[in-house]
């Protein structure tokens, strides 16, 4: 994946397609974050964040600054996580809610946690769920779920099938 998309930033570099560019380095932040090499994210994800800002795209870019929120987090770099996850929020909160704020909720709720602020982080939580069950997509989203749940259900009403079936 990270020697497709290296060749994509090469070609959308030449052709300068910029929208393009800006989404390749986002990927390529992604898979470099998902092979365990958090620098390389991190001046992947900044590039990307400086292209969607130079297009003038604020959902893209709140989407990067959650990005970067959650690898300082995972990296225990909590200020650092908290400010960028606080600029994506402020930048979500003016968009609809396909711009998905409830997913910087749930970075900022882990934020708190790791910072013991449980008030906080239980304050994040409602809002997360608040928001995304007021988004119209989350009720079809939902409905896949719908057999585990009922199983889950059954399992804590004693019913010893529904338990062997979800423990594994």
């Amino acid at each position: 994946a990270e020697r497709c998309y290296r060749e994509a930033v090469r070609i959308r570099e030449q052709i300068r397609d910029l929208p393009e560019l800006a989404k390749s380095f986002n990927q390529l932040a992604m898979v470099a974050e998902g092979a365990g090499r958090p620098d390389d994210a991190e001046r992947w994800y900044l590039r990307a964040l400086e292209s969607f800002k130079q297009l003038n795209d604020p959902a893209a870019q709140a989407k990067v600054l959650s990005n970067l929120a959650d690898l300082y987090l995972s990296q225990g770099r909590l200020d650092e996580a908290a400010r960028y996850a606080r600029r994506a929020v402020e930048i979500k909160e003016t968009l609809d809610l396909s711009a998905q704020p409830w997913t910087t909720y749930a970075i900022l709720a882990r934020i708190a946690e790791a910072q013991g602020r449980a008030d906080e982080a239980a304050g994040w939580r409602r809002k997360e769920q608040e928001n995304y069950a007021a988004y119209a997509g989350a009720a079809h989203k939902m409905r896949q779920y719908q057999p585990l749940i009922q199983a889950i259900v059954a399992a804590c009403q004693g019913g010893e099938e529904a338990r062997g079936q979800i423990e594994p």
